[in-house]
């Protein structure tokens, strides 16, 4: 008797189950040779690692945000437990969906965002670093086609694209990081220990073309609205610098980012406020080293304690050791 062939219907429904398994097994390989992020932002796999629904604040941005801002000494200051969810040279529209990717594990009642961005061009050429350790998923296929180079989107949809050549020299201990990330100690933070004197001045060359910056001001609006419907306090802020963004840039900033309902901090000029030393807290013209940042984030820690109030269920032993850890780091940085 003949044997029957399978139906049509069962040939692809095989097929789709291979392609699904082989698209399975290298996206899972591509992920498992990917040098795991420890610093310097991006850093998912560690972030995913907090309590859920543990943080009263998220801080988000580019490097400007990841190198001063220390939620440890803000937790000292206030009680507020925070993280820097913030990435190299990361543009508004990658913000928008990082946002959302955070928010699905951390319900904060305060999202801070430094607004250097808006001055950004569309592409910043970190889309790597900044879409590669998103988790899997539609906020990080969007940030893909929304917010990445095309040349980036093989290596981003396939992570074996970019980390193959990788596959002689990496070793278990490096897919161990990923199956079992730590906890970040630093919260999102990355201490710089340089110190180079600078004199404040204008940077003439932060000014925004006109049709990059209206782009940008429209992710703002994306991100402002994602904040209402989550029910999130939304607060944006120019980073204090020593190189200051023109002062018709800045009271343009203020004034878009408050016509839509949005508050705003211009902390340009509040380093003297701050006490910073220009020949001791800068690690170059845009980042404070990490005396510094210590105390740019104590000043934040202030102005925002008792608003909003810390949750009555702090994981306070996890920050004492994070101050501890900071503290640690700081002499060693200071002594090195």
């Amino acid at each position: 008797m003949e044997k029957r062939k399978p139906g049509l219907g069962l040939r692809l429904l095989a097929f789709f189950l291979a392609l699904l398994l082989f698209l399975t097994l290298t996206w899972l390989l591509g992920w498992l040779l990917m040098p795991q992020r420890k610093e310097y932002g991006s850093l998912w796999e560690q972030y995913r690692q907090e309590p859920e629904r543990s943080l009263d604040l998220l801080f988000f941005g580019s490097s400007i945000v990841y190198c001063d801002v220390s939620p440890a000494w803000i937790w000292e200051e206030s009680g507020l437990q925070s993280w820097v969810m913030a990435g190299p040279e990361q543009t508004m529209a990658l913000t928008y969906y990082y946002m959302k990717e955070a928010f699905k594990t951390q319900s904060p009642r305060l999202a801070v965002l430094e607004a250097g961005s808006l001055l950004f061009r569309k592409y910043q050429d970190y889309s790597r670093a900044n879409v590669s350790t998103m988790p899997l998923g539609l906020n990080r296929i969007s940030a893909v086609f929304r917010a990445a180079e095309r040349s980036e989107w093989k290596g981003l949809l396939f992570p074996l694209y970019n980390y193959h050549a990788r596959w002689t020299e990496a070793e278990w201990a490096d897919a161990e990081e990923h199956l079992h990330p730590a906890q970040d100690m630093m919260a999102g933070y990355t201490p710089l220990a340089r110190s180079i004197p600078q004199e404040p001045r204008i940077n003439r060359d932060r000014v925004p073309e006109e049709e990059t910056y209206l782009a940008n001001l429209a992710w703002l609006k994306k991100i402002g609205d994602l904040c209402e419907k989550k029910g999130i306090r939304l607060l944006v802020y120019l980073a204090p610098s020593a190189a200051r963004t023109p002062y018709e840039v800045t009271e343009r900033i203020g004034a878009d980012v408050r016509e839509m309902g949005i508050e705003f901090l211009d902390l340009s000029d509040i380093a003297s406020e701050l006490g910073v030393n220009d020949e001791l807290d800068w690690y170059d013209p845009l980042h404070f080293n990490i005396s510094g940042a210590e105390k740019f984030s104590r000043w934040w820690g202030r102005m925002l304690a008792g608003e909003p109030a810390p949750r009555p269920e702090a994981e306070t032993e996890l920050w004492k050791k994070r101050l501890e850890v900071l503290e640690a780091r700081k002499e060693e940085l200071q002594s090195g």
